[in-house]
């Protein structure tokens, strides 16, 4: 099981990794942007397979049992200590083995101290210039299948990290030029998506240096 911190991010990452047809391993997707009857047949879905990837939000940090999961990877800090053990205790179940890792920005370091008495060990990252290659080529085939899940992620992606500027100390437009460089230089899009004026002022982005917004009549995706 993968958890992410937004729905959005769940389903972008869902979405690269099929995508990525060679891995031979079944992806599911279960958030908040599913209906209740969609996650209840992916929930049974993944009950019943004998391997295969799930990205969730935290829908599934509580209440679902799946009996067999081996592993839990979190992608950036959980919201609160206690959401971290429940997103882990997913895995290692009614005496079976299991496995957690917790997989941080180096911006997010601020967050271990609040699971600092616990058998936690960090690693450094492992190389990864042959796991680039094969991500830069499965971003670019969902750039042509389902290029609106980028402007998504990214609107999510600015949205979680806009209520943690004091802890991550970032200002505004810190916060968007991270988020820029992100959607451009790691996620390849080939400009900043546009939001729509609605999302700007919620987030309270407006005249930010680097936001860029969807000319007056334009219907973005939600």
């Amino acid at each position: 099981m993968v958890f992410l911190p937004t729905a959005r991010e769940a389903g972008f990452c869902a979405a690269l990794f099929r995508q990525m047809a060679s891995l031979g391993t079944p992806v599911f997707e279960i958030h908040s942007k599913r209906s209740q009857p969609q996650r209840t047949v992916t929930s049974e879905q993944f009950r019943l397979c004998s391997s295969g990837i799930l990205f969730s939000s935290d829908v599934s940090a509580r209440g679902m049992d799946y009996p067999d999961v081996t592993f839990v990877l979190q992608m950036g800090n959980p919201p609160d200590r206690a959401q971290y053990l429940h997103r882990l205790g997913r895995t290692a179940r009614a005496g079976r083995e299991g496995a957690g890792l917790l997989l941080l920005c180096d911006y997010e370091g601020y967050w271990l101290p609040k699971i600092g008495d616990l058998p936690v060990t960090q690693v450094p990252a492992p190389p990864l210039d042959a796991a680039r290659a094969v991500v830069s080529a499965a971003l670019l085939k969902l750039h042509a299948a389902e290029p609106a899940v980028f402007m998504m992620a990214y609107r999510a992606w600015l949205g979680a990290n806009k209520g943690r500027l004091k802890e991550l100390g970032w200002s505004a437009a810190e916060l968007v030029r991270r988020a820029n460089d992100m959607v451009t230089r790691v996620l390849l899009c080939p400009a900043v998506p546009a939001l729509d004026e609605k999302t700007i002022m919620s987030m309270g982005l407006r005249k930010v240096p680097g936001i860029v917004a969807a000319p007056p009549g334009v219907k973005l995706q939600q």
